[in-house]
């Protein structure tokens, strides 16, 4: 055990601190209901206009971040200046933009949606994976490890670094499957939306999040603690706190 300890503090990249983007960078909207542009840096500056879900803005102008904080639908943010690709500028709130590039969901990635939580949970690691593929650059040799107990594999794992900093971890065990993707450098308003991408044509009758739990990850797992539910067959998504701006996304296929 000592030993795999040491390699995942290997594998897994140093984490820096403070804000994840700077003046020049261009962010997606993830604001389910789009996004409002104000003339000033709060709530009560006049709109200017809304910005649709996944658009792309730049950041102009961060100066507001030392005189201003906000808590706005639990997520603590800045407010940022930006400019949008129709011409307009203006202030948004940070914690509905993202670095990260969109996910897809089921439907978006061309498949049916399944009726049932057994055969829609298959799905989710899949798309993790690819989502982590498509979209950030591997570097190295994909790691391989094994816990064998009288000769047959327990827990399986193969872990794939990216240039970017983030790790891909796809977990077998005896009973089941899930791909995890720690994300560094991220705030957890991006993870947050992240998912909500993924699920965005998952049915309320086979799958149940938990926003609370969502928006608030422990560092560790906790018993009961689940963000994501499938109906009938157990936890399907699970994040974690990995450092102060870093998560680890769980998408579960809990069972055989």
């Amino acid at each position: 055990m000592k030993k795999l300890i040491a390699i995942f503090f290997i594998i897994l990249p140093f984490v820096s601190k403070g804000v994840n983007y700077s003046i020049g960078d261009t962010l997606y909207v993830v604001a389910i209901n789009g996004l409002t542009i104000r003339s000033k840096a709060n709530l009560k500056g006049e709109k200017i206009g809304v910005l649709k879900t996944y658009d792309k803005v730049c950041i102009i102008d961060t100066s507001n971040f030392e005189i201003q904080h906000d808590t706005i639908f639990g997520f603590r943010g800045n407010w940022v200046k930006i400019h949008t690709t129709e011409g307009l500028t203006g202030y948004v709130f940070d914690a509905f933009l993202s670095t990260l590039p969109p996910a897809r969901s089921l439907l978006e990635n061309g498949k049916t949606v399944p009726p049932s939580s057994f055969e829609y949970s298959q799905w989710l690691p899949v798309l993790l994976r690819q989502y982590a593929i498509d979209n950030f650059t591997q570097t190295g040799c994909m790691f391989e490890w094994s816990n064998r107990v009288d000769g047959t594999s327990a827990h399986e794992m193969r872990i794939q670094n990216f240039r970017e900093g983030h790790v891909l971890i796809e977990h077998q065990y005896w009973e089941g499957t899930s791909t995890e993707l720690s994300l560094k450098n991220v705030r957890i308003s991006e993870v947050y939306y992240l998912i909500h991408q993924f699920l965005k044509d998952a049915p309320e009758e086979i799958f149940i999040l938990n926003d609370h739990y969502l928006k608030n990850p422990k560092s560790y797992r906790v018993e009961g603690r689940c963000a994501g539910e499938f109906i009938g067959l157990g936890c399907g998504i699970e994040v974690y706190k990995d450092s102060e701006n870093a998560y680890s996304i769980k998408f579960n296929f809990p069972c055989c």
